[in-house]
């Protein structure tokens, strides 16, 4: 084979490389930008009270999305916390956030401290920005 040839299959085989990693970083900027709208739309529910409850057990869910989306492994959400314990760097406060969804969701407790929701706010807030869904720079509720 002449050396042209081989220069030029190398060429394409790299452009080819090249428009795949593309496409793959913006089918992957989609999914994020989804998350984040999700977010967002949560923080704004946060002005009322009365979804308090709402706004801490879809935070629950945004965050068991995102651990599925990115094959942390697990038959429950729980179980997906534990695989992802590497990533996450504050694992207490995602537990607490979680445990108390769970309460939220099976009656036993219901929200009405403003400390308290922006405590586990912070949570999933530190969590999402752990798992590269929100940037550091983020505002706070």
């Amino acid at each position: 084979m002449n050396i042209y040839y081989i220069i030029s299959y190398v060429i394409v085989i790299l452009i080819v490389l090249l428009v795949f990693y593309m496409v793959s970083q913006k089918i992957q900027l989609r999914k994020r930008s989804r998350f984040v709208v999700r977010w967002h739309e949560l923080q704004k529910l946060c002005v009322n009270p009365s979804n308090w409850n709402r706004v801490i057990v879809e935070s629950d869910k945004l965050v068991a999305d995102v651990l599925k989306q990115e094959h942390f492994k697990g038959k429950n959400v729980g179980e997906k916390i534990v695989s992802a314990q590497r990533v996450l760097t504050d694992n207490d406060a995602i537990w607490f956030c979680h445990k108390l969804a769970n309460q939220i969701n099976d009656k036993i407790i219901s929200v009405d401290d403003k400390k308290l929701l922006i405590k586990v706010i912070n949570g999933y807030r530190q969590a999402l920005v752990d798992l590269m869904i929100l940037k550091t720079d983020t505002s706070k509720k």
